[in-house]
């Protein structure tokens, strides 16, 4: 389809694994992971977005209006 690091190729597994988790659990799939392995493991800053408090520890390679949204 094309050559590597021309395009990126996205899937729909995690999206399917979200649903799936969410029909099954009857939670969202954020509130699973928190649940049953990031907060077990410790892992506090972990998430799918960063919080505004937080935004200042991002890299400077990473664009805040990417994550602003």
């Amino acid at each position: 389809m094309s050559q590597p690091g021309e395009q990126w190729g996205y899937h729909i597994g995690s999206d399917l694994l979200g649903v799936l988790v969410a029909r099954v659990t009857g939670q969202s799939y954020e509130t699973f992971l928190r649940e049953r392995i990031l907060d077990p493991l410790g892992m506090k800053d972990t998430g799918f977005h960063v919080p505004a408090d937080k935004i200042d520890r991002l890299p400077p390679s990473v664009s805040r209006s990417a994550v602003a949204g």
